[in-house]
Formats: structure tokens, sequence, C-alpha cells
């Protein structure tokens, strides 16, 4: 479990992941001749989202540890398919969310917006990848299943709840400046999120924007 945030930590232009996430793996090998597998099959590249690296290490110790042939070509479409998942998840809705609704709360309490931002992320992603983890390993190849059924649900349920904090987010701004010009700002910063890549941050700076036309008019 500890080995997990090594994932992100090593990676290189050359491997990815690989070197963290076969640390992973060999962190929960027991079996002399079952690390020296794992060694051989998984020291090349790896890719997937970060905080989706532990389930799949999980998966794949599931399969591996019964000594089930093929696991090594399963997780490479995992890789891409988990990767997506947790790259809409974690960066295109969760992210942005939070860093939206951590402006809104720093208009009450200025110490309340890097809370909310850190904290709940936080929470959230070490909670996917650890108990993704302990989940994979009991449930192989159907923990992927499951988890990406957990997280599309997730994020449906978070786009509208985001868009609520931003639609609240200007309305207090509106309530000191021009109410359409603000929230003509805070439509198209909601709207960013549907931009690839560039999401996660072209949203904070909408609202910057938004901040500053409060601060002008």
């Amino acid at each position: 479990m500890l080995a997990l945030p090594l994932v992100q930590a090593s990676w290189s232009y050359a491997g990815s992941q690989g070197v963290g996430f076969c640390t992973v793996l060999l962190a929960l090998a027991r079996d002399p001749k079952l690390r020296s597998r794992l060694w051989q099959e998984y020291r090349g590249a790896f890719n997937t989202n970060p905080l989706l690296a532990g389930p799949l290490a999980g998966i794949v110790m599931h399969h591996e540890s019964r000594g089930e042939p093929g696991v090594a070509r399963l997780s490479s479409p995992l890789q891409s398919s988990l990767g997506a998942v947790g790259d809409l998840f974690f960066w295109r809705t969760l992210r942005p969310g939070l860093s939206v609704a951590a402006v809104a709360s720093a208009g009450f309490v200025p110490v309340l917006g890097p809370l909310v931002l850190l904290v709940p992320f936080a929470v959230v992603g070490q909670g996917v990848r650890g108990l993704g983890l302990l989940r994979g390993l009991a449930r192989g190849k159907t923990a992927a299943l499951e988890i990406t059924r957990l997280l599309s649900g997730l994020n449906r349920w978070l786009v509208p709840s985001f868009a609520a904090v931003t639609g609240f987010a200007c309305v207090r701004a509106a309530a000191d400046g021009p109410a359409l010009a603000v929230l003509a700002t805070g439509v198209g910063a909601w709207a960013l999120l549907g931009v690839r890549r560039l999401a996660a941050w072209l949203l904070p700076i909408a609202l910057l924007i938004l901040l500053g036309a409060k601060v002008v008019f």
C-alpha cells in the first residue's frame, strides 16, 4: 500500500510509470518465483491514471498469484480503459469542480479555499487508490468493471453539483458587480470543462477573469 505513490513519483520518459508499477507488484508478492516472473513481465513501459494504478496492481496480482496465463496482455487494455475513466473523473471533473467550490468558499472564509480543494481531492484520490487495490486483489478483472461503473456514476452526479456551485459563485459575485457580465463569465468557465486536456487549467483562469470583472466594475 505504501509503495503506491511510487507509481507516479518514478515517472520517466523511457518507461513512464513502469518502474513504480513494477515496484508495487514486487512489494505485494511474497513467493520468490512469483517475484522473478513479475520482474520479467512488468519492468517495461506502463502508463495509466496514477490514482487508478492501485486497482490495476491489485487486479494483476489477483491473477498472477493464481498462475493464470495472459495476465500481462490483459494489463495493456486495462491501462487505457482505467486511464480514460480516471482522467475524466479526476482531471476533468473533480479537480476543476473543487477549484470552483474553493473559490466560492473563499468568498466567505478565505482559509476554506485551499481546504475545500485539497482535502476532498486527497480523500477521494487516496481512497480510490488504496481501496481499489484491495478490491482488485479480491475480485480480479471484475473489479475494473466495478470501479468504472462507480466513477462514471459519481461523475454524472458531480457535474451538475459543481455547476450549481458555479452558479452560486456567479450570483454572489453579481451582488457587487454587473450581473450579466459576471454570469456570462461563469457560464463560460463551466463550459470549459468540455475542453479536453486543458479544462483543468482553463476553468481556474476563467474564474480569475470572473473575479477581475467584479473588481473592475
